[in-house]
């Protein structure tokens, strides 16, 4: 049974992955507000916590707080505090990322290992604990990568390779699950309003993070598979692949 999220068949069982702040706040409040049950994870436990009060407040929602850091946690202890939780999931929304201005041709280690850890390894590590969960409960996975993915730059570096690493892992999961009515769909970001851009001279506007969490709630359940958001950066994508390399290593963004 496809899950519907405009109130039909009851209240959906979903965990959201980074909802402390930006994307990730604005995807549990459009849950919460239509009545859900929500775990929000993130590993600032102060703003979690209190992401989770307001909406415990102000929504019809059931939110619970379950702190995480992707960079050092155990898998298996944290699906069974979620399961003891919701019993069972219908979403999983993984919105957490980590990108830095220093992630600029040579970087420390340190920097790089917390890039990976909290944009691929940490996350595939979270999503491999819920795939038996994925296919039982016929659930739904949405994650969010980057356009920074498309095509690879000196800035940005290790961030876009762990985006498209994570793009392929998703991939493979959607290939998994293709015999089941469970669905993956990446998101490919442009440019959304968040802290880290905040101040920043930016090449295209910035989506505001409540609306691509509409978008993203609203095609939750369809097959869609890869998917930019917003929609008109495709057509910037596609023109970054298209660009010969004599002329794309002169250019500097």
């Amino acid at each position: 049974m496809p899950v519907e999220l405009d109130g039909k068949i009851g209240s959906v069982r979903a965990v959201v992955i980074g909802a402390s702040a930006g994307l990730g706040r604005a995807l549990a409040g459009v849950l919460a507000e239509a009545g859900h049950h929500l775990v929000i994870t993130s590993r600032d436990v102060t703003d979690l916590d209190a992401t989770a009060a307001d909406l415990n407040l102000r929504t019809d929602g059931r939110v619970t707080a379950v702190p995480l850091d992707l960079r050092d946690f155990d898998p298996v202890e944290y699906r069974s505090r979620v399961i003891a939780e919701l019993h069972g999931i219908d979403a999983l929304f993984v919105t957490a990322g980590y990108s830095t201005q220093d992630d600029r041709g040579q970087v420390p280690d340190d920097l790089l290992q917390g890039i990976v850890g909290s944009n691929f390894t940490g996350v595939i590590s979270l999503i491999n604990a819920f795939l038996g969960d994925l296919r039982s409960n016929r659930a739904h996975l949405v994650a969010t990568g980057s356009v920074a993915a498309v095509r690879a730059r000196g800035s940005n570096s290790v961030y876009g390779a762990s985006k498209h690493g994570l793009e392929f892992y998703c991939e493979a999961v959607r290939h998994h699950l293709s015999d089941t009515k469970s669905t993956v769909c990446l998101y490919r970001l442009g440019y959304v309003k968040t802290n880290l851009n905040f101040g920043q001279n930016l090449m295209f506007p910035a989506m505001e993070p409540a609306a691509a969490a509409r978008q993203m709630v609203k095609g939750l359940g369809r097959r869609q598979g890869i998917v930019y958001l917003p929609k008109w950066w495709r057509l910037i994508g596609l023109a970054l692949k298209l660009v010969p390399w004599p002329l794309y290593r002169r250019l500097d963004f």
